[in-house]
């Protein structure tokens, strides 16, 4: 009687718990822009057979400007760019990592920024861009198609 009771009351409590390995993500800001933090917008150019360039417009309204000292407000915009094989591989081919220091101007806001990215062969890339606030150690990241098949 009491090792039927003992295992009744094991499998009641074993019953009762929940994992912990359950995530919860949201993901809504893959496919609802005005969840980013950040609002780029993207073009990737071949312009050598084994090369192609990022080009990313920013709002650097969107960072965060630091007093740097001697009057001079700054801010840190570090961008990384992957080149993967795909989304079922996410293999890495190379990285491309460039951090951009800029003072806070008045006028325009809009900057456009350049990353050079080595081509190992001729195929389709996914880009893996993440946009990093340095100052304010937020990040947000974007996904590109690459053809450098043709």
């Amino acid at each position: 009687m009491s090792n039927r009771s003992f295992l009744l009351i094991f499998i009641f409590l074993v019953s009762c718990m929940s994992s912990q390995d359950i995530s919860n993500s949201n993901l809504s800001s893959f496919y609802r822009s005005s969840d980013r933090l950040f609002h780029p917008s993207f073009e990737v150019y071949l312009f050598k057979p084994d090369s192609a360039r990022l080009y990313v417009r920013f709002n650097t309204k969107e960072l965060l400007y630091v007093n740097a000292g001697s009057d001079r407000v700054m801010a840190s915009l570090k961008i990384v760019c992957r080149l993967l094989e795909s989304y079922e591989a996410p293999t890495a081919y190379d990285t491309v990592e460039k951090v951009f220091t800029l003072p806070q101007l008045e006028g325009n806001s809009t900057k456009v920024f350049t990353l050079d990215i080595p081509l190992p062969k001729k195929q389709i890339y996914l880009l893996e861009v993440t946009l990093a606030d340095v100052r304010k150690n937020t990040s947000d990241m974007f996904f590109l198609g690459l053809d450098a098949a043709s």
